[in-house]
């Protein structure tokens, strides 16, 4: 299929000659896009992310260390229990006199 295309602004438009086909039939890619936008999109800030990571592989070991650090522990069942029954009894106003 021989084809001849003429880009203005967005819109491509021209004519396609089908093979063994008399006449051009008229071409208009208002829904058919260039392949630049056949990409998929990527943000600046995606972007620079995966090449830090890249560049330094070791902020992943760093960051799984850190969270088993502050996070990924099992609950002390014992020290629960005391913080539960050391808790006072606290007035709704706290700075109201006692009546």
């Amino acid at each position: 299929m021989a084809c001849i295309y003429i880009q203005y602004t967005s819109v491509w438009q021209g004519e396609c000659l089908a093979p063994g086909a008399g006449s051009p039939r008229a071409y208009n890619s208002r829904l058919a896009l260039p392949s630049v936008m056949a990409q998929p999109y990527e943000s600046d800030i995606t972007r620079m992310i995966r090449e830090l990571l890249r560049d330094k592989p070791h902020i992943v070991q760093d960051q799984k260390k850190g969270r088993a650090l502050w996070w990924d522990k099992k609950p002390d069942l014992e020290h629960l229990k005391r913080a539960r029954e050391s808790d006072i009894k606290q007035q709704a106003y706290v700075y109201q006199n006692k009546v």
